[in-house]
């Protein structure tokens, strides 16, 4: 049987593949160059080598389509591309806006956009240029003067890897933190000072699916005029222990760097010891909080003397599957498996958590808005947020329970 002609343009292909069938009536799987694309196609004429330029090759009636199969395949991803680009987008403009909204004095909510000049200081607001025509002014968080306080400033201390967390999920929660009146202390396992992912902050990645310039702002500042995050304490002494803290701050980020947190034995074993002074009307006044992957990092936190994660028996969220997956399907071309903090077919963080708790059908809160999602849990001082777009109403919960807490 011969095998079918395949018109090819003379134009300069973008890309090729090679299909080879050994047997007659047989599929086979296809070996192709790019891993998204192998899946498993076939046709059914046997002895059949031939190169095919996709896009441009038409295959003839009696075999199975291979052209509707990529062009398929195609579609689908650009829609996920451009769904990303809207998520991302959104995530952006609602940061912006989030930004825009404080409290006055008096803990009346007000808008830098619509309050008369008069009631806004200029050292709060800060500028961004879209283009010539077009600015954004968000107004930061006034800063709490601790001495005015009736409580003495809450201790709050951010567990980080070396290297690879979100810097929205990291810098807006601090400077949140930081104009409440708390006092901030960073950690990394031996005391080296902490970087963010760079590929949220540059690049076209950075630009196009990266952190909102409100938060490269907030990154910057922290980064470059924070005692505390510059020169970090060590998890990993001996004589370090989260009970000195009042709020313990877990942020998130995809970076495989991040495993070195999510892995570490001797952080399960701090947060197994922390977690229980977090349960409500226990007397010691403590908070943690956690976003994204910071969640996961919790949930591997297991108790020594029943093995269960100290997740077990709590209500939370965290990234979900839904939200990883599509951005992982929707970049694996330009990205690979960066979207996949243990790599290509392994479960989503979503998955490890759920699995740790006792109801997860019961437990797991989960939401596909991309409005602000934040969980409190009702028997422990503990709130969860799944992505960078909650971040902003997430840190206000937090350092409001915090101040709730600390005066009960």
């Amino acid at each position: 049987m011969k095998a079918p002609a395949f018109p090819l343009s003379a134009a300069r292909p973008r890309l090729r593949l090679t299909l080879t069938i050994t047997a007659p009536n047989s599929n086979t799987r296809v070996r192709l160059p790019n891993p998204p694309i192998a899946s498993n196609l076939a046709l059914q004429n046997p002895q059949l080598h031939r190169e095919i330029i996709l896009g441009r090759a038409k295959i003839p009636n009696g075999a199975i389509s291979l052209e509707k199969r990529v062009r398929a395949w195609g579609i689908l991803t650009s829609i996920l591309f451009v769904l990303l680009v809207i998520f991302r987008g959104s995530i952006s403009q609602r940061c912006l806006q989030a930004c825009t909204v404080t409290r006055d004095q008096e803990g009346t909510r007000t808008s830098a956009r619509n309050d008369s000049p008069s009631k806004i200081s200029n050292k709060h607001i800060d500028t961004y240029s879209l283009s010539p025509a077009i600015q954004i002014s968000y107004r930061r968080p006034k800063r709490t003067n601790p001495s005015k306080s009736i409580m003495a400033a809450p201790k709050v201390i951010i567990l980080m890897a070396d290297y690879g967390h979100d810097p929205t999920e990291t810098a807006i929660p601090w400077m949140h933190f930081d104009a409440a009146g708390f006092t901030v202390s960073f950690a990394t396992e031996t005391g080296k000072t902490p970087a963010c992912d760079s590929r949220m902050l540059e690049g076209m990645t950075g630009m196009l699916l990266g952190a909102a310039q409100p938060a490269k702002t907030a990154y910057k500042t922290l980064s470059t005029t924070c005692a505390a995050f510059q020169a970090p304490l060590s998890w990993s002494d001996p004589t370090f222990a989260l009970t000195d803290y009042d709020l313990v701050f877990l942020p998130g980020g995809h970076d495989k760097a991040v495993r070195q947190i999510i892995d570490s034995p001797r952080v399960g074993e701090l947060l197994a010891t922390f977690f229980p002074l977090t349960r409500v009307n226990s007397g010691q006044r403590k908070c943690l909080a956690a976003v994204c992957h910071g969640v996961q990092v919790l949930s591997a936190a297991k108790y020594p003397d029943t093995g269960k994660s100290v997740l077990h028996d709590v209500t939370t969220t965290s990234l979900t599957s839904f939200m990883e997956q599509s951005v992982y399907q929707a970049t694996r071309l330009f990205l690979g498996d960066y979207y996949k903090t243990y790599g290509a077919g392994t479960p989503s963080v979503e998955e490890y958590v759920r699995r740790e708790l006792d109801n997860p059908d019961e437990q797991f809160e989960s939401s596909m808005s991309f409005a602000p999602f934040v969980v409190g849990d009702e028997r422990y001082n503990y709130i969860s947020a799944r992505f960078p777009g909650d971040v902003e109403e997430f840190s206000k919960a937090v350092v409001e329970r915090v101040k709730k807490v600390m005066i009960s």
